[in-house]
């Protein structure tokens, strides 16, 4: 039998599905949220996780897809200028989560790769 923490969470309507960091509620249930966007808030901390659709742009190469596309949302959104920021992330020790208060702990790295390892499209025309 699988454990919650193991079980796989449906996305945009059951079209992806993933397995979510513990302690992980879904925003949809508090707030109005785009139909493009999934997004997760952590009981017990300020994190959060996006899962954002975004159209394909043939013209960016694979490797810059995720630059190109913060630098958009950034743009749209007139936080900064192009170029004028840098990315960087900041999780803590996984060892941590390893206490009885787990799902009080931050989420990892590990977390955030867990849910890319298991997502799963399941109707794969669906997107064209």
């Amino acid at each position: 039998m699988q454990s919650r923490a193991d079980q796989s969470h449906p996305l945009f309507g059951g079209a992806l599905s993933a397995v979510l960091p513990h302690s992980a509620k879904d925003t949809s249930e508090l707030r109005e949220i785009p139909d493009n966007q999934e997004v997760f808030v952590h009981e017990h901390t300020d994190q959060s996780l996006i899962v954002e659709l975004v159209e394909y742009q043939s013209q960016v190469e694979n490797e810059d897809a995720a630059r190109y596309h913060f630098e958009d949302i950034a743009g749209s959104n007139k936080a900064l200028e192009p170029d004028a920021f840098e990315v960087t992330s900041s999780f803590p020790d996984s060892s941590s989560a390893a206490s009885a208060e787990t799902h009080r702990q931050p989420w990892t790295v590990q977390d955030f790769q867990r849910l890319l390892q298991t997502l799963t499209l399941h109707n794969p025309g669906l997107f064209g």
